[in-house]
């Protein structure tokens, strides 16, 4: 499948790891759905829950992913993101809409319609005359 749309007439209101493979990619995905049947599915591309996973890392570790492997599908515990380079793939095949949700006494949510991920990669250089006084 190529998100978890396609999924939800086969996986009826379940939720869990699943593979995708957008349609612009060679990659397979994993990726957390939630298969709702005649409503919306959608696919979390971040889950924070609590400190126990560190958010400070590399560009490398960003565009990869991770702890989608690890998190916890039953109890709903740990945390991951999805990776930039799937958001890539995914976003730039279909036309999306990215829902945020947050907070925990207060609940906030936005929606922004035709949400794409674009990366560009970049390296820059530059040099420098030292001069020794």
């Amino acid at each position: 499948m190529q998100d978890c749309t396609e999924g939800s007439e086969y996986y009826d209101k379940e939720k869990g790891l699943f593979f995708i493979q957008p349609r612009s990619s060679k990659a397979i995905f994993r990726v957390f759905c939630n298969m709702i049947w005649g409503g919306r599915s959608y696919m979390m591309i971040i889950e924070k829950d609590g400190p126990y996973m560190n958010f400070t890392r590399s560009w490398q570790e960003y565009k990869d992913g991770f702890g989608v492997s690890e998190y916890d599908v039953i109890n709903k515990k740990g945390s991951f993101w999805a990776g930039n380079e799937m958001l890539h793939q995914l976003t730039t095949s279909r036309r999306y809409t990215l829902t945020v949700e947050a907070g925990y006494e207060t609940y906030k949510q936005y929606i922004y319609e035709g949400f794409v991920v674009r990366i560009t990669y970049t390296i820059l250089t530059a040099k420098r005359n030292a001069k020794h006084i």
